[in-house]
């Protein structure tokens, strides 16, 4: 269920994960230019969204990025590893509880 807790959960979850992707050592990973650059542009796109609104925002995303979203916040879950709550903010269950939200909304 969607609410403002985990609205403000997707906001960190999603920020946190483009900024390990984009910007940490992790940030030359990235064999996919075009991927690179589809992910920047969303970052730019998302850091302006209100925390209280993420969730409503991401839903009104074209499908294709909230696939990429959600797959970048999985690849970045998956390097951070142990330390995922530490490097992003959440820990898994509630990391993985937005993953959820946002899979669910992308088939409706």
């Amino acid at each position: 269920m969607e609410t403002p807790e985990s609205s403000f959960h997707a906001w960190i979850l999603t920020g946190n994960a483009l900024n390990l992707l984009l910007r940490s050592i992790s940030a030359d990973a990235f064999t996919d230019v075009t991927m690179r650059e589809h992910l920047v542009r969303l970052d730019e796109e998302l850091k302006d969204f209100p925390p209280d609104e993420m969730l409503t925002r991401l839903h009104a995303l074209p499908k294709e990025d909230k696939t990429l979203l959600t797959a970048a916040s999985r690849q970045a879950m998956s390097i951070a590893g142990e330390n995922a709550e530490i490097m992003l903010g959440l820990g898994r269950e509630e990391a993985e509880a937005v993953l959820r939200l946002l899979a669910h909304e992308s088939y409706h």
